[in-house]
């Protein structure tokens, strides 16, 4: 079995955690965190070090994976170029809950996540280092670019694109053959009937642009 750490030690990790454990394809050496003291344990695993710590703590624990377990899609992808650039030659986990309803034809990129209850279908695209939670779908030929979320219960039509880094809210809809921009925030419960470009929050039923957002931008 292969070992791996976590990066991140947030709610979002705690439900990493459970997926690794109900993957048993990985063993959970431990976890590098900011804010929680070194030696503070997460539903039964240790704080081991910090992210700078990485290269020594991979020798040390005789690391094979790790997974970025953070949230916010712009912080998350910042935590993975740093990697790639400091550690080019790391492997990232891909975690798919055994609960999650995946067509064989699917093509998942490295570091993604895939909660429990969701379902994505025949010849969909999910790029590297995305979310899907909770009973989320994405829907055939769909794309969900490098880095980019849906949160749970969100919903994506058929061909539909969803850009980099950008993030479909709470129960949200998307309908068919539409294009997310980069970095995009669709708020919760919103109804997008209409393409949005980069940089923008949207909104309400039907879906309107609400205003532009700064690369970066808190959505939590």
């Amino acid at each position: 079995m292969k070992n791996c750490l976590i990066i991140g030690a947030s709610g979002h990790a705690k439900v990493i955690i459970d997926i690794i454990e109900s993957q048993n394809a990985a063993k959970i050496m431990g976890l590098l965190d900011l804010q929680h003291p070194i030696g503070a344990r997460i539903k039964g695993y240790a704080i081991i070090g910090r992210q700078e710590q990485l290269p020594q703590l991979m020798t040390e624990y005789a690391i094979d994976e790790i997974v970025v377990a953070i949230g916010d899609n712009f912080i998350r992808q910042r935590v993975v170029e740093s990697i790639r650039q400091n550690q080019p030659t790391l492997r990232f986990l891909t975690a798919i809950h055994p609960r999650a309803t995946v067509a064989a034809n699917v093509a998942i990129g490295e570091g993604s996540v895939i909660m429990a209850g969701v379902t994505v279908n025949s010849d969909a695209v999910i790029g590297a280092h995305c979310i899907l939670n909770s009973n989320s779908v994405l829907e055939h030929d769909a794309l969900l670019e490098d880095f980019a979320s849906l949160a749970p219960q969100a919903a994506v039509g058929g061909a539909t694109r969803i850009g980099v880094g950008a993030a479909v809210g709470m129960g949200a809809s998307v309908i068919q053959c539409l294009t997310i921009g980069k970095h995009c925030v669709v708020a919760a419960g919103a109804a997008v009937i209409d393409s949005v470009e980069d940089l923008m929050l949207v909104g309400g039923v039907p879906a309107k642009i609400i205003r532009s957002r700064s690369l970066g931008e808190k959505y939590f």
